[in-house]
């Protein structure tokens, strides 16, 4: 009897620490050790189709969690997704989360760029985990699905420029909605740039006249990338080789060196249409 109470009392002792043990377990494995640039707004941008660039943007969304700082992962994806993917980050069940994502229109039926790939989701994916986990994190479609009003005059970037004052404005938007989150920006690199060199301006560009901003960008020695290349009518995507990258300094405010990025494929397999 004596001996049944003693394994009683050892399984009542250690009962709370395992379940403490299981709460404290989060997603994140390889994000010890990595710095946080200072502000509320980071915008990164990105070379889309690659392995490695999602996978670090994934390691500051640990090290945001690890700090506890309640964060907002901003992504180049339509507005009108944006319930999806709320219901994607509540799901409980992993399976029908990735199903509620993989039917939204750029997973299934846009063009299978880097954009939506494995990598992408797999980011998606990790976000939704330390939201299940008891972080505070928020996933946001910031690219606007609304109609373009018609060009005043001929031969100028509208439609771009458009694009990026829109993108700006969400952005802007959902950081006075949530003063207390960090806000991080995945992008492709020509919008994350906030000097004005191009013939429209940039959507980083846009944000840093009204608050402070920074910036990230990649160098690489060398590269494979899902991309889509060709005329509209005969796009062809792959993986494609890239050459060497080096960034101006006046391009971002820092600058992450990756060796060598590795292409990562669509996370559904389709033809272009």
């Amino acid at each position: 009897m004596c001996a049944n109470l003693i394994r009683l009392l050892v399984a009542s002792l250690c009962l709370p620490l395992l379940m403490h043990s299981a709460r404290a377990a989060t997603p994140c494995a390889d994000s010890k050790g990595q710095v946080l640039p200072q502000g509320k707004l980071l915008i990164v941008g990105e070379l889309h189709g690659s392995q490695e660039i999602p996978a670090y943007v994934g390691r500051l969304l640990c090290a945001y969690a690890e700090q506890k700082l309640p964060v907002i992962l901003h992504v180049e994806f339509p507005e009108s997704h944006q319930e999806a993917f709320n219901a994607f980050m509540n799901e409980a069940d992993e399976a029908k989360a990735e199903k509620l994502v993989l039917e939204t229109d750029k997973w299934s039926k846009w063009m299978a760029d880097g954009s939506t790939s494995r990598a992408m989701l797999d980011l998606f994916k990790l976000a939704r985990k330390l939201r299940q986990s008891g972080t505070q994190v928020l996933l946001n479609a910031f690219t606007s699905t609304t109609g373009l009003p018609p060009p005043l005059t001929p031969g100028l970037a509208f439609v771009q420029h458009y694009s990026e004052a829109a993108k700006a404005a969400n952005v802007e938007m959902r950081m006075a909605q949530y003063p207390d989150y960090r806000h991080l920006v995945l992008v492709g690199e020509s919008h994350a740039e906030k000097y004005a060199a191009r013939p429209w301006l940039p959507m980083a560009y846009r944000l840093s006249r009204l608050l402070p901003v920074r910036t990230l960008g990649f160098t690489f020695d060398a590269a494979d990338a899902w991309v889509c290349r060709g005329p509209k009518d005969k796009i062809i995507c792959g993986a494609t080789a890239i050459g060497p990258r080096k960034i101006s300094p006046l391009e971002f405010d820092e600058v992450v060196h990756i060796p060598k990025l590795s292409a990562s494929p669509p996370a559904v397999a389709r033809k272009p249409e």
